[in-house]
């Protein structure tokens, strides 16, 4: 599958199975996010791996749709700005 066919048949998941996610996905994932390119490899964020089962009401606070803390597992990724590579002319990437 090519990058067109991907992006063409992508679409928003709103149903989730109850099932837990399997470890070896999971940290298949991150290695992923691990690799993936950042402004001088800085790799400035920071990865909550969240389990929503007994987090529902904080999880809905944070984002108020109920299919949201339906998920087994939510994946949060957080900015660390003063992580980041700067620019000489100030910009942070």
């Amino acid at each position: 599958m090519d990058l067109m066919e991907v992006i063409q048949q992508r679409y928003s998941v709103r149903n989730y199975l109850a099932r837990p996610v399997e470890a070896e996905k999971l940290a298949r994932i991150l290695e992923a996010v691990r690799l993936a390119p950042t402004a001088c490899n800085m790799q400035p964020f920071r990865i909550l791996v969240i389990p929503t089962a007994g987090h529902e009401k904080e999880l809905g606070r944070i984002y108020p749709r109920p299919w949201f803390a339906a998920a087994p597992v939510v994946i949060c990724m957080c900015t660390d700005v003063g992580h980041g590579w700067t620019r000489k002319d100030g910009k942070n990437y």
